[in-house]
């Protein structure tokens, strides 16, 4: 973990996203609308790769950030 507050989310719920942490930003783009969206349809749309670029994280952080949010403490 890189920060208390990821510490805190990997021991449960936790939605505090601290803005220089790419970790927080993964887990905060995994919890959202267009990553939800992209992984429905199976493929990453223009709008959530400008994200990604925007918060500086890849997507296989976001979908670790995913994976770590559904596996239980």
């Amino acid at each position: 973990m890189t920060c208390p507050d990821c510490t805190a989310a990997a021991q449960g719920p936790h939605y505090v996203y601290r803005a220089n942490c790419a970790a927080c930003q993964a887990r905060d783009i995994a919890g959202g609308p267009l990553f939800f969206r992209c992984r429905q349809a199976g493929k990453q749309d223009k709008e959530y790769r400008a994200l990604l670029k925007l918060r500086g994280v890849t997507h296989e952080a976001v979908v670790r950030a995913s994976e770590a949010e559904r596996t239980p403490a």
